[in-house]
């Protein structure tokens, strides 16, 4: 099967799909059993290896703006083979993740690109609390459903999505995509753990001039230029009528060609559920996975459209959202449109479920506080906060402070002695 059907001026990808919405019926599903489910959690990357970057968003950030500044400070391309000709840069993924009400974000980088996603992430959002930990993925857990799906795109890449070069989002499409992934429940209804993962790989500078043997920019800018021919019948002859081409299809063309000089990246997008209730994980995987239409840009018709995953495609799908692993599936889109989709969100999205950061970090602390040695304790550097707090409530004794808050700084955390609590 060709890569593209025959419309010079759409490029249209060659599917099985029409233009009709996904039904639920398409999505399929797997019931976790004691053993697919201890596999897949011994899947999970090492937390030495390859630790996430986790972030508190502050509300007031840029959003999408400072999406775009990190992915254009991350961007480094490596090659190798015959003249070096083979991409081999590495993969990074970014996540938001639901569980249990709440709602959360970590980059899980390539090997050896944690320290560099962490102060770049702190240089773009200052405001930010961000931190390495262990990886998080979904609750595997036997007697439960996973369902999936993944993204692709309904014409050929180089056709925009919506993004920030053109007229902009009139509002973050993460609000919508966050209200998806939460999805208010049914009384009675059971719970649902929601994974949207987006991997993505730098492309060579090279990608505007075509793509797995497609035209480039310039060539796809030309024929939406061109006037379009149209053949009638008359009584006793066929006329042929020229049709100019339309605005909208001018607008295009100048999209198209707007993209050079821009720099890419090859994407993976990927949406799962985990619920106890089968029916439950395929519809907020469908409902998930259709808010992607936000992205649509009407003057190139450009548009995400789900592709649902059933039997060994969710399997191997499901292998590939543990592994974080980057496939190649076509979908090279600038930075400008990455950035909205790998971005930390700000208040706009209004969603109230998010582990927000409430505060902006403070000036330090005061000298003197009495602050909790996590090393002398035998705390990793790598534990969750949970354990950390843990840790400090285990080891509290007559007369020692109360720990609190989040002001964690160089493994330390600060507290306060009983005397200056009661000192009122």
């Amino acid at each position: 099967m060709g890569f593209f059907g025959s419309d010079p001026r759409t490029l249209r990808k060659d599917s099985e799909r029409d233009d009709r919405a996904v039904k639920l019926s398409e999505f399929g599903s797997i019931e976790l059993d004691n053993e697919l489910a201890e596999s897949l959690r011994g899947d999970f990357p090492d937390e030495d290896d390859r630790p996430a970057i986790r972030v508190r968003p502050f509300k007031d950030n840029e959003g999408i703006e400072s999406g775009r500044d990190f992915m254009q400070s991350i961007y480094e391309v490596e090659r190798a083979g015959f003249r070096d000709r083979k991409n081999v840069s590495a993969a990074h993924s970014f996540e938001i993740r639901y569980t249990g009400e709440r709602m959360n974000i970590q980059y899980v980088p390539a090997e050896g690109w944690a320290n560099s996603f962490e102060s770049q992430l702190q240089d773009k959002y200052p405001n930010a609390l961000i931190e390495q930990a262990p990886v998080e993925t979904l609750s595997f857990d036997a007697e439960k459903y996973v369902a999936g799906a993944e993204l692709d795109l309904s014409l050929y890449t180089l056709y925009p999505i919506k993004n920030l070069e053109l007229e902009g989002f009139r509002r973050d499409p993460f609000g919508g995509i966050t209200s998806a992934i939460e999805d208010s429940k049914k009384d009675g209804e059971a719970s649902a753990d929601v994974l949207m993962q987006v991997v993505f790989r730098p492309e060579p500078r090279d990608w505007v001039h075509g793509v797995n043997g497609g035209p480039g920019i310039d060539t796809i800018a030309h024929n939406l230029q061109q006037p379009r021919y149209e053949k009638k019948r008359r009584l006793f002859t066929t006329t042929r009528v020229e049709h100019p081409p339309s605005d909208i299809e001018k607008k295009a063309a100048k999209i198209v060609r707007d993209q050079h000089g821009d720099r890419a990246w090859n994407v993976n997008i990927r949406i799962f559920a985990v619920s106890s209730e089968e029916q439950v994980a395929r519809r907020r995987v469908k409902k998930a996975a259709t808010q992607f239409e936000n992205y649509y840009e009407t003057a190139t018709e450009q548009k995400f459209e789900p592709i649902p995953l059933k039997g060994s495609d969710l399997r191997d799908g499901l292998d590939r959202l543990i592994t974080r692993e980057w496939e190649d599936r076509g979908i090279i889109k600038s930075e400008a449109e990455v950035a909205g989709f790998v971005h930390i969100p700000n208040a706009e999205i209004n969603q109230q479920n998010f582990n927000w950061a409430l505060s902006k970090p403070g000036e330090g602390v005061p000298p003197g506080t009495p602050r909790f040695d996590f090393e002398s304790a035998g705390v990793s550097e790598m534990a969750s906060e949970a354990e950390k707090q843990v840790a400090m409530i285990d080891s509290a004794d007559v007369g020692d402070p109360y720990w609190y808050g989040w002001g964690q700084k160089d493994g330390i955390e600060a507290g306060v002695y009983d005397e200056y609590l009661n000192a009122h």
